[in-house]
C-alpha cells in the first residue's frame, strides 16, 4: 500500500469555476451589485436618482405604443448607447477598471427604474416590468455582459503592451476580431429591440402606466 497519497481534484467546485471564468464572474457580480444597490438605495443617490427618473420616463414613453419601425429603432438606439463607452473603454489601458465601472452604473439605474415602478405603481407596475420590460432587457443584458467581457480582456492587452517588460506586438488582428465580435453583439441588441416592439404591440394596451 502507498501511504501518504493524496487525492487531488483540480478544476471542479466553485472555486475552479471562478479561477477559469475570473473575468466573467467580475463584470456579472459588479452589474449585479449595481442593481440591487439602485434598487434599494438609488433614489437615496442624486445622480442615480436623476438618470433613473429620465429613464422612466423613457421606459414609460416607449411603451405606451407606437408605430413598430419607431419602437424598434428608439429601444435599438437607446441600447446601443450604452455600448459605446464600453467599446471606448475596451481600447485604453484604463479599461479594466472602466469597463466593470460602466456596468456598475448600468447596474445602478436598472435597479432604480425597477425600485420606481414597483413603488409608483405597486402591482401594476411590477406586471409592467415583467411583461414589457423585463424580456428585452434580458437579452440586452446579455450581449451588454458578453460586451464588457470583451472590453475588459482586450484592455488588458493594451495594458500589458504598456508594461516596461513587455515585447512589442501587434494588435492589428486582435482589434479586426474585437470589432467584429462587437457587430454580433449588436445583432443581438437588434434582437432585444425587435423583442421590445413586439411585446410593447401585443401589450401595451393592458397597462396605462403615465
Amino acid at each position: 500500500m502507498q501511504k501518504g497519497t493524496v487525492l487531488r481534484i483540480k478544476g471542479f467546485g466553485a472555486m475552479g469555476l471562478i479561477s477559469r471564468n475570473g473575468t466573467w464572474c467580475l463584470i456579472v457580480a459588479v452589474l449585479s451589485a449595481g442593481v440591487i444597490l439602485g434598487a434599494l438605495a438609488g433614489q437615496n443617490i442624486g445622480i442615480v436618482s436623476f438618470f433613473a427618473d429620465k429613464e422612466l420616463k423613457r421606459v414609460l414613453s416607449l411603451h405606451a405604443g407606437d408605430a413598430f419601425l419607431k419602437i424598434t429603432l428608439d429601444s435599438f438606439m437607446a441600447s446601443c448607447l450604452w455600448f459605446l463607452p464600453v467599446f471606448a473603454f475596451g481600447t485604453s489601458v484604463l479599461g479594466p477598471v472602466l469597463v466593470p465601472l460602466c456596468g456598475a452604473v448600468r447596474g445602478m439605474i436598472l435597479g432604480a427604474v425597477t425600485g420606481l415602478l414597483y413603488s409608483e405603481y405597486s402591482v401594476k407596475g411590477i406586471a409592467f416590468h415583467a411583461v414589457l420590460v423585463l424580456p428585452s432587457t434580458a437579452v440586452f443584458l446579455i450581449a451588454y455582459l458578453l460586451a464588457q467581457r470583451e472590453s475588459f480582456r482586450f484592455s488588458v492587452m493594451m495594458a500589458k503592451l504598456t508594461a516596461s517588460a513587455a515585447n512589442p506586438a501587434d494588435l492589428s488582428a486582435d482589434f479586426k476580431n474585437y470589432c467584429g465580435r462587437y457587430i454580433v453583439l449588436i445583432g443581438i441588441v437588434l434582437l432585444s429591440a425587435l423583442i421590445d416592439a413586439v411585446f410593447t404591440l401585443l401589450f401595451s394596451t393592458s397597462f396605462g402606466l403615465s
